[in-house]
């Protein structure tokens, strides 16, 4: 792809192609490692024509909540294993102590690095001095993680700024991008830092640049990513322009408040938490809080307040807010089992129906749920049983890919069938290895 004139529009154009070249243009690669083999291209160019079309919204919408909670770490400054996994906790395998995630806080090397050291605000402070810079740089890898042995050897290698024609041009360098699972958050994560800096040096966002060295779509998520590939109907929406002047302040305020808000005790200082966020940040960065509050809320099971938050969210992150606090909302806790976590120790159907999740995703799925439990009772073993975690962990993937609607639908490119839901119980179980 030309670096310029054939930019995908939007994070959703974008993430549909590179997609689609990667399995249809990739090399096979045979891996016998953890992760499995995989279909890749080299020194892959992508990007946005308009960064701030960041945000998924349609049947399959980006999920806000850990987007924003991404974004937030990683202004943070932040590389402790549990600020991240509050929201995301697909994060823990890859902490090599159970504290921090040298990796993929990437805010840390950007932010924090060392005492004082804000690469951020130097970019700006550069783009200020001398707007035809070619110096106004930020790096995540360092020398070490060519050396040292770690579960988390970050992705990113660095990012780049321009002023050119009067508009900002942003370039983030991968070394490695999984075109299927992280190309979303990592658009809405660089884009978001990228018009900070757009902002805070009074120039708009023009462009987005994004390479990979390693652009890949694991086997075993492949049929997920063709399905995900072949939709029209998940647009990306425009997110209104970023305040000027003060960008990196208020993002840094949001980070403070985010803090606040996930070590509040009781209810009482969760109102006072958000009152006073939303009186600091106004009516830009006050929406990201509030997707983070109703999350905060839901999870402490106060589901009215949590439901009336999402109502008064703009358009452009209510329909991921729905979906991701509205999983906390209606799931009730699942039943133990009576073997150490084994899902299909008795009639699964029998035991599942009526509880909760499980329930849920039953009147919702229909068939395609029972097809989902029928394989994966077939594929438990009583020494390598599934269970209830990995049941919903499938569901997950196949929902946001929408391959559980496939056979329904004459139209989808893959049909949901047992070697889809195997393959998909396999990504689960790779990906929650330590």
């Amino acid at each position: 792809m030309t670096p310029d004139s054939n930019l995908p529009a939007d994070a959703s154009e974008a993430r549909r192609q590179i997609i689609r070249d990667v399995l249809d243009d990739g090399v096979h690669v045979e891996d016998d490692s953890d992760r499995g083999s995989f279909r890749e291209l080299q020194g892959y160019t992508t990007g946005m024509a308009n960064p701030l079309a960041r945000v998924r919204v349609g049947a399959d919408p980006l999920n806000t909540v850990g987007a924003i909670a991404r974004f937030v770490w990683m202004v943070s400054g932040s590389d402790r294993l549990e600020d991240i996994a509050f929201y995301e906790k697909q994060v823990r395998p890859y902490t090599d102590d159970e504290l921090s995630v040298p990796g993929s806080s990437y805010g840390k090397r950007l932010f924090n690095a060392k005492p004082g050291l804000n690469q951020m605000a130097g970019v700006i402070k550069e783009l200020q001095k001398n707007p035809s810079s070619r110096r106004a740089a930020a790096v995540v890898w360092i020398p070490e993680d060519a050396v040292r042995e770690s579960n988390d050897i970050p992705c990113t290698f660095g990012l780049f700024f321009h002023i050119r024609g009067g508009e900002l041009i942003m370039t983030t360098v991968m070394r490695s991008n999984n075109a299927f699972t992280l190309v979303p958050y990592n658009f809405f994560e660089f884009t978001m830092l990228g018009e900070i800096v757009a902002a805070d040096v009074g120039v708009p966002f023009g462009r987005y640049m994004h390479w990979a060295a390693s652009m890949h779509v694991f086997d075993s998520q492949a049929a997920p990513a063709t399905t995900t590939a072949s939709r029209t109907d998940s647009p990306a929406v425009e997110m209104p322009p970023m305040p000027a002047g003060d960008a990196l302040e208020q993002a840094t305020a949001l980070a403070r408040f985010e803090a606040k808000l996930r070590n509040a005790s009781t209810l009482d200082e969760l109102h006072t938490v958000a009152s006073d966020a939303r009186s600091r940040l106004g009516g830009y960065w006050g929406p990201l809080f509030d997707v983070l509050y109703a999350f905060v809320l839901a999870k402490r099971e106060h589901f009215d307040e949590a439901n009336s938050v999402i109502a008064s969210l703009p358009s452009y992150l209510k329909p991921g807010a729905e979906k991701y606090v509205g999983r906390l909302i209606t799931d009730e806790p699942l039943p133990a089992s009576s073997t150490d976590g084994a899902l299909f120790d008795a009639d699964v159907l029998e035991k599942l129906n009526g509880f909760g999740a499980a329930a849920t995703l039953q009147a919702t799925a229909g068939g395609d749920f029972e097809l989902i439990v029928e394989c994966l009772h077939q594929l438990s073993t009583p020494d390598d049983p599934v269970t209830l975690e990995e049941l919903l962990a499938v569901r997950e993937i196949l929902v946001q890919a929408d391959v559980t609607l496939a056979a329904r639908n004459a139209g989808s490119a893959v049909e949901l069938t047992p070697e889809v839901i195997a393959a998909t119980l396999d990504t689960v179980r790779r990906e929650a290895r330590p």
